[in-house]
């Protein structure tokens, strides 16, 4: 019955079923499927599951654009897949460098009003 949820051992198995469950309320039909098409049907689920969330978030920033801020949902989606690209060795210390820099300048200039 559950043959693919055998297939990867790095996936939690109650995740993929809960999913499933509660997408398709019954997942005989799927768990039927032979390995390659169940396979494919469970990385559709987690991607339309990723979708609905990133739906969710962008309802949220929906509220706060006004016609100078407009952007679409896919493009709101495809900058959000952009952040998910991960940072090179050299971006991620450019990025640490840079928080470090704004720290810094902001614990001076608070120094300096500390003396007024």
């Amino acid at each position: 019955m559950g043959i693919f949820f055998q297939v990867s051992n790095s996936v939690d198995v109650t995740e993929i079923e809960e999913l499933l469950l509660r997408r398709y309320n019954n997942i005989d039909y799927i768990l039927n499927m032979d390995i390659d098409s169940g396979l494919a049907f469970i990385r559709k689920a987690f991607e339309k599951e990723e979708d609905a969330k990133l739906w969710d978030r962008y309802l949220v920033d929906y509220r706060h654009m006004g016609p100078e801020n407009f952007i679409t949902f896919e493009t709101y989606k495809e900058m959000a897949q952009m952040k998910s690209i991960p940072k090179t060795k050299q971006e991620t210390i450019n990025e640490i460098n840079e928080k470090v820099e704004k720290i810094i300048n902001l614990t001076l200039k608070g120094g300096e009003n500390d003396g007024v």
